[in-house]
């Protein structure tokens, strides 16, 4: 961080943030996109095979598409991950210039 307030201070600890912003961003859209990659993926599935497959066999991906739901639940559930949004909101976009 810069000691003294400068114009290039600023702009420095401007291209940080907007760095730290990136990095966070795109863990959370992987993190996001996994399970519902899985849950779109498995309904086309069904959709595209509907007619062909076995019940036992569509019930298996009617399965992977509730398991990818509540993982994607639970980690918006967690405690850990509210806090560190909250965290990272509190750090990050309150008292800048």
């Amino acid at each position: 961080m810069c000691s003294g307030k400068s114009n290039q201070c600023y702009h420095h600890e401007s291209q940080e943030l907007q760095a730290l912003q990136k990095r966070f961003i795109s863990q959370v859209s992987h993190d996001l996109r996994t399970p519902l990659t899985k849950i779109l993926s498995s309904a086309e599935l069904i959709e595209l095979s509907y007619q062909k497959w076995s019940d036992e066999k569509k019930l298996k991906y009617l399965g992977v598409i509730q398991k990818a739901a509540l993982e994607l639940m639970e980690m918006l559930n967690q405690n850990d991950f509210q806090e560190n949004l909250k965290d990272f909101t509190e750090q990050n976009f309150q008292n800048r210039p």
